[in-house]
């Protein structure tokens, strides 16, 4: 399987505290059937996790790549961000500030939870028009897409993807966040499962569960398609065709 939606990097945000933390998620990934991690910490949140792109950042992602092979988990590690949407989020990207998924045109993108529907589609269409892949991070939390559902699909007519969370499916976020989650999976609106994995005790790397639970409740297929074919194909820079 392979997460392209991590907080690894430790130390930088709400996401892994030190390197004790990092072993651990790095184990549970590995243990539960992941391979491939990307690292996505917050970026872009002016006076709260700036995180831009720069020197001591890259140093920081080689050190952690470093002590994982040194310490023989075998797992491929790229690294991302998960970037916050502001009005500039172009011209960042296109100054070097912010960058995409191991180096593709994927661009994993957050929003504020109360976002309006008007702005999320104006700066996704935006990217896209610059030749930009946004890939909206957990869609089904937003009040903009649990009131709408359907606006998802409209953005992935436009070449827009999806990465929802597996807490989501499994419940962990409340009733409402499930059912808009639910809702994608019915529709096809999701393009691939990750983790948003913050913690070795909550929202973990460990991504047997949902593995289990799309086979169960879907197929085989589905959890191939969703937790391995597509992310792979987003890691390695290939397109994904939107249905």
């Amino acid at each position: 399987m392979v997460d392209i939606h991590t907080h690894l990097m430790p130390g930088i945000d709400d996401g892994a505290r030190d390197w004790k933390d990092v072993y651990e998620m790095a184990a549970m990934a590995a243990d539960s059937g992941v391979d491939t991690i990307v690292c996505t910490h917050h970026s872009n949140m002016p006076g709260v996790y700036d995180n831009y792109n720069s020197r001591a950042l890259d140093i920081l992602f080689h050190e952690l790549r470093e002590r994982l092979w040194q310490g023989e988990f075998p797992l491929r590690i790229f690294r991302g961000m998960e970037i916050f949407a502001t009005p500039d989020i172009c011209d960042k990207i296109w100054a070097g500030k912010l960058i995409p998924l191991n180096r593709t045109r994927y661009f994993l993108v957050e929003f504020s939870f109360g976002e309006t529907p008007e702005y999320m589609t104006d700066l996704l269409y935006d990217m896209r028009r610059q030749g930009m892949y946004p890939i909206v991070a957990h869609p089904e939390r937003y009040e903009a897409l649990a009131e709408d559902p359907l606006l998802l699909s409209r953005w992935m007519k436009r070449g827009i993807l999806s990465q929802i969370n597996k807490s989501s499916l499994l419940g962990k976020f409340g009733s409402r966040v499930e059912q808009t989650a639910l809702t994608f999976m019915e529709h096809n609106l999701v393009t691939c499962i990750a983790s948003d994995a913050h913690r070795p005790y909550t929202r973990t790397t460990h991504m047997e569960e949902i593995c289990r639970f799309l086979v169960r409740h879907y197929s085989e297929e589905t959890a191939w398609r969703l937790l391995d074919e597509n992310p792979r194909r987003i890691v390695e820079g290939k397109r994904i065709e939107v249905k």
